[in-house]
């Protein structure tokens, strides 16, 4: 295998049939992407991106346009606001305030402790280069022949690892950094080189590939020959089967006797399972587990993010005091998605396990400050009502939120109101004794509280109704198609009890599925259109994790699809990581990928354009043809940034400090009266200014691939003209043009609609200035033309206010000495990609797969390890 190069494996693979291309290339340890050949399409999940398996399907297929689509909630609105007794918000003194965002989980390891501890673990000895000097003297001084030259030895790792990391649901608190360490690993040593496979219930669970479409379960008779394994798990400490240590056990010693070097990373403080070699423990401080369940004893549903800031910041001890917590016997219920919550009969008794410091107490006040920021009022008042339960000089709740729950209840003493709600979650916290003996104006909260208990017996009843004859149910992506199932850890919707298809009035039923790019559905809680989208052309990437859909541009910009819910009406994408310095914002819209080009507070929009193929030239067909429009065949290799309009004055006078144009009453008019030679001293003005920009004029295969945007009509809306499209002489029309009003001026540069790729009057109003000489065009096929490399005159393109219809037409051409200037010429700035952005992702340490490498799952699950994702 070593005589072999990469070279030679992947034409093995692109010479292979197809039906053994994807067993081939897992064998030799490649991922399937979605580029596309003449045979198969195969679809890439992002490294560090984890995927539910069941939620997409591998798919193949021999239409070349190929794409994989991944379905989402494009609109949602609420039908609950339509209803008269909707829950009506909790209104009191003091009351209104604007949640803040919660503190985000600490980080178990920094990145050089991760780089420490895999030097640990990987780490073994090989022959190196370099005569080991000493041992050679010392065998020539006892006359001992040296058939070789004894060589010293150097630290190495294994060239091929396996990481498996156990997902059991006791060891839901480590689950994300189980992803940082794998994340890391496949850094330092290469994705080609790490496979990580999951363990969906310990050793004797299900394995599947992480980051791999779906496919069949791994096993263990597909380790590569003496391949290092590495097992981040707790080795069946915390799980409830009692043989589970003992399985442990009898399989790392099979390994081991089958010759894989093993090494065990478990978040225990003292390692559970011995009889084999390396065992690193995750975290070996002393347990202040006693600390930890006081502050627990304080909060009533704290998520995985708060308990590891109390250990961290206030309790100390190790990480394994969040397994025995998370574990916990005497918690009230299974965890409930990445939440925990802890039997109101033990509150006291957690309370007094130990005493806090002055300083420790301080902290934690201060955490519960930032904690309780982030909650609604109602959440916080019950938190302080707790801690009134448990120290009589705790600050009092407020007593305005619990006058306003009364009022709320006696106002809509039938209806589900937000009141009922809220006690009705807590209804554990007010069966507690000690809380209603303790609170203020205990007598006026007496009624509400039996008012309550009677609407949690009535919820119970219906709860037991519902489990019984009305299960939830989901619609769950399963390859392109929609499924409705009763049962999903992780669904594109989910329903209390039924989901109409809204196009012809039926419930769906649990067995059809739904293949359509749309479809408009009611469920119990809202109105929602789920669409389907597929890999948008400005992307380099396109991937789907638990958090939802990601699109990566080949400079570094990360974005992530944020779907409609209730809070949010209509989906759209959040720009995550913006790499252009040059740029003062970035985002997506109907048309694509865009940035705002900044200076003086004046901004300039550019967009985006894709490379691709098109006919440059005109038709000998089309009306007013001209001579020199010789249609031909152009490829643009690669893409670039187009102004979304013509330069504005406004943005010129930023640049140049003056305004030459004949028409100045407007600053979004179009600057013109600019020479070429004028449009050269601009870009170097704005080079000057925004170094990161490769400011510059487009050539004119740019020009009409832009201004055509994917059309070959005479203008980019049809083949027919008229001054409520573009602003042109009307007394000279097009042919089947109208005559319409005579404007005799430049207009605003957005005053019309833009052509399909967003770009503002391509045609009229201004001629634009394009980088090339004039030249005749070349009767062949080419690929990214500059034009003539010499000429007297420079090209125009585009037609302006005075011009006539045909000088509109994407295919005309104009030729004018780049000295000159005209009342009817600007220009349009464009400009190449940033070098900057594009080395932000290969420098040392990032393995030249750019910001989105690195990006943390938020707790990826697959099916059965947690909630819904809705």
């Amino acid at each position: 295998m070593s005589l072999i190069s990469r070279v030679d494996l992947l034409n093995l693979i692109n010479q292979s049939p197809a039906e053994l291309i994807r067993e081939l290339a897992d064998v030799l340890g490649y991922e399937f992407r979605d580029d596309i050949t003449s045979d198969t399409v195969r679809i890439h999940v992002e490294p560090g991106a984890e995927m539910d398996l069941d939620l997409l399907q591998s798919q193949t297929t021999t239409e070349p346009d190929f794409q994989p689509a991944f379905w989402y909630v494009k609109q949602y609105h609420s039908r609950e606001q339509e209803q008269d007794d909707q829950p009506q918000p909790i209104v009191g003194e003091n009351l209104e305030r604007q949640p803040q965002v919660r503190p985000e989980r600490s980080r178990l390891f920094s990145s050089a402790q991760q780089q420490v501890l895999w030097d640990r673990c990987l780490q073994s000895s090989a022959r190196s280069g370099d005569i080991d000097v000493c041992k050679t003297v010392k065998q020539l001084s006892q006359f001992k022949p040296l058939a070789k030259l004894p060589r010293k030895q150097r630290n190495t790792h294994n060239h091929e690892t396996v990481l498996f990391l156990d997902r059991s649901v006791h060891l839901t608190p480590i689950w994300q950094d189980q992803l940082d360490l794998a994340h890391s690993l496949r850094q330092l040593i290469g994705q080609e080189q790490c496979q990580i496979v999951l363990m969906l219930n310990g050793m004797l669970g299900k394995m599947r590939r992480w980051g791999q479409p779906h496919t069949p379960d791994w096993t263990l008779d597909q380790l590569p020959d003496a391949a290092q394994l590495l097992f981040i798990s707790d080795l069946g400490v915390y799980n409830p089967h009692s043989d589970a240590q003992q399985d442990w056990l009898t399989h790392l010693t099979r390994l081991e006797r089958l010759g894989h070097p093993l090494a065990v990373l478990t978040p225990l403080a003292q390692t559970a399972v011995s009889g084999f070699s390396k065992q690193y423990s995750l975290d070996q401080s002393s347990s202040q587990f006693s600390k930890l369940q006081v502050l627990m004893s304080q909060c009533l549903q704290p998520p995985l993010e708060r308990i590891r800031h109390l250990r961290q910041q206030v309790a100390g001890g190790c990480l394994e005091d969040e397994l025995q917590l998370w574990n916990h016997p005497q918690r009230s219920l299974l965890p409930t998605g990445m939440s925990w919550r802890l039997d109101f009969d033990y509150l006291h008794q957690w309370f007094a396990a130990a005493s806090l410091s002055e300083h420790d107490k301080q902290v934690f006040q201060e955490l519960q400050c930032q904690w309780r920021a982030s909650m609604a009022p109602e959440t916080e008042g019950y938190e302080r009502l707790l801690d009134q339960a448990l120290d009589p000089a705790a600050e009092p709740a407020n007593p305005g939120l619990f006058d306003a729950l009364l009022k709320s209840h006696q106002e809509h003493p039938q209806g589900q109101t937000m009141a009922q709600r809220c006690l009705q979650s807590q209804q554990s916290l007010l069966n507690a004794q000690p809380v209603l003996g303790r609170f203020a104006g205990a007598q006026k909260w007496r009624p509400l509280y039996q008012a309550t208990q009677q609407v949690c017996r009535q919820t119970k009843q219906q709860n037991t109704a519902f489990n019984t004859d009305n299960p939830i149910v989901h619609l769950q992506q399963i390859g392109a198609e929609l499924h409705c199932k009763e049962e999903a850890q992780r669904s594109v919707l989910s329903a209390a009890d039924y989901l109409i298809d809204m196009d012809c009035g039926e419930e769906l039923s649990i067995r059809r599925p739904l293949k359509e790019e749309s479809i408009h559905l009611r469920s119990a809680q809202a109105d929602v259109n789920l669409a389907t989208i597929t890999k948008p052309d400005w992307a380099e990437r396109f991937w789907l994790d638990d958090n939802g859909v990601y699109a990566a541009h080949e400079e570094q910009a990360l974005f992530h699809l944020q779907p409609a819910s209730g809070e949010k009406p209509e989906a759209s994408w959040v720009c995550l990581h913006n790499p252009w310095s040059w740029a003062r914002d970035c985002g997506i819209d109907e048309f694509g990928l865009w940035a705002d080009l900044s200076l003086e507070q004046v901004i300039y929009r550019l967009r985006w354009i894709v490379p691709g193929t098109f006919l440059m030239g005109s038709p000998e067909t089309e009306h007013d043809r001209r001579g020199d429009e010789t249609q031909h065949q152009v490829s643009l290799t690669r893409g670039f940034w187009l102004g979304e309009t013509s330069c504005t004055q406004a943005f010129w006078q930023a640049v140049m400090g003056a305004n030459p144009s004949r028409f100045k009453d407007d600053p979004q008019l179009p600057v013109e009266q600019v020479s070429w030679e004028d449009c050269q001293q601009f870009l170097s003005s704005l080079q000057a200014k925004q170094p990161h920009f490769k400011a510059s004029l487009p050539s004119e295969a740019q020009w009409e691939y832009a201004c055509r945007s994917g059309t070959q009509t005479a203008f980019s809306w049809g083949n027919n003209l008229s001054t409520e499209l573009a602003n042109y002489n009307a007394n000279r029309p097009y042919a089947n043009g109208k005559k319409g009003e005579y404007r005799e001026r430049t207009v605003p540069v957005t005053a019309f609609l833009p052509n399909p790729w967003g770009l503002y009057q391509m045609h009229g109003n201004v001629w634009e200035w394009c980088q090339d000489w004039y030249g005749d065009y070349q009767k062949k096929d080419t690929i990214d033309p500059k034009g003539p490399k010499h000429g007297r005159n420079r090209v125009l393109r585009g037609g302006s206010w005075i011009s006539s219809g045909r000088g509109l037409r994407s295919a005309r051409r104009f030729a004018v000495e780049p000295d000159d200037r005209i009342s009817t010429v600007g220009f349009r700035l464009a400009g190449g990609t940033d070098p900057q952005a594009r080395q932000a992702g290969t420098q040392p340490g990032t393995a030249n797969r750019g910001p989105w490498s690195g990006l943390p799952s938020g707790g990826a699950r697959l099916r059965g390890e947690g909630d819904s994702n809705n």
